[in-house]
């Protein structure tokens, strides 16, 4: 008799949770009705914000892969006061950056920021609990490959036009 047994372990708070998958170029129209409060202010996903908010409300965790370092934006539109989290630990413990909207609604965006490859989390989440009613929006996440752009370019050498090669990338990529 061979018995077989297998043990998961499962984090209790936002780490147990399952997270919604958020793909490079496509739009997600969300809602934080029904979601509850993961993180506030003082959870350790949040403490790189230097906001007036105190994010009290519900809010939805998201989750996407980069495969190859990449520049990414991600844009949060929204009729009332939310923001955005970005970490790259399930539990929050690693906060990269965040962005919010303005009090009165708009949009949230994170313009050509540099990732390295890994698996990152996003947190949507409102200023406090049901400040805009069922808190809906739309998520975009549009991902571009940061690779090295060859140029060729002419140089002049006594009458003659020889042509090299130049390996330039432009900006320069900012790290996580």
């Amino acid at each position: 008799v061979q018995d077989n047994y297998t043990i998961s372990v499962i984090p209790q708070g936002p780490c147990g949770t399952g997270f919604t998958e958020l793909r490079c170029g496509t739009p997600l129209n969300g809602t934080l009705t029904n979601e509850n409060n993961s993180f506030t202010r003082t959870s350790p996903a949040y403490k790189i914000y230097n906001g007036f908010r105190d994010y009290t409300g519900r809010d939805k965790i998201y989750k996407f892969v980069v495969e190859k370092p990449s520049y990414v934006d991600i844009r949060l539109t929204a009729p009332g006061p939310m923001g955005f989290f970005l970490f790259n630990d399930i539990c929050g413990d690693n906060p990269v950056t965040f962005a919010e909207t303005p009090n009165n609604g708009g949009t949230a965006l994170l313009d050509s920021f540099y990732l390295t490859p890994g698996i990152y989390f996003l947190s949507v989440d409102e200023r406090t609990n049901n400040a805009i009613g069922n808190a809906v929006f739309n998520l975009k996440l549009d991902c571009v490959e940061a690779s090295v752009t060859t140029f060729i370019t002419h140089v002049v050498f006594s009458k003659s036009i020889t042509p090299s090669v130049m390996k330039w990338r432009s900006p320069p990529p900012r790290s996580i």
